[in-house]
Order: C-alpha cells, then sequence, then structure tokens
C-alpha cells in the first residue's frame, strides 16, 4: 500500500510541476509578446546562466539559450 502511494504522490507531483512550469512559462510568453519580443526572458535567462552573458542589451534570441533555460525551468518545478 504505503509503495503505491509513493508512486501516486511522485506522479501528481510531476504533473503539478509541469502545470507550474507551464503557466509560469506561459505568463512569460505572453509578457514577451506584448513587449514586442516574444521568447525575451528564457533567452536572456538561458544566455545568462549557460553562456556568460553580461550585459542584457547584447542578447540574441536563439533556439540554444531559449531550449536550454527552459529545461532547467521545467526541472526546477517538477522538483519543487
Amino acid at each position: 500500500m504505503l509503495k503505491l502511494q509513493s508512486h501516486r504522490v511522485i506522479r501528481e507531483g510531476v504533473a503539478v510541476g509541469l502545470i507550474g512550469a507551464g503557466s509560469v512559462g506561459a505568463w512569460f510568453l505572453l509578457v514577451d509578446i506584448i513587449a514586442g519580443r516574444p521568447f525575451f526572458t528564457p533567452a536572456i535567462l538561458g544566455s545568462a546562466v549557460f553562456f556568460d552573458l553580461r550585459d542584457p542589451a547584447t542578447v540574441t534570441i536563439g533556439v540554444q539559450p531559449v531550449l536550454a533555460y527552459t529545461a532547467v525551468h521545467i526541472l526546477a518545478f517538477v522538483v519543487v
């Protein structure tokens, strides 16, 4: 019984983490679209965390920083 309960808790935790990550990601996407810079937030955060960006004015929105930060973002929400 305890084993089934722990699997259920893990499944629910992962589901809630994915919902939370999606909600926050959607919010930042909406804000970025309104500002006329889609994907700017994950691009700047991914560039700062993974590619040592020092000057936010020089950020380039690209696939690598966006995907890298998105993966960390989702993982953090699922773990928490």
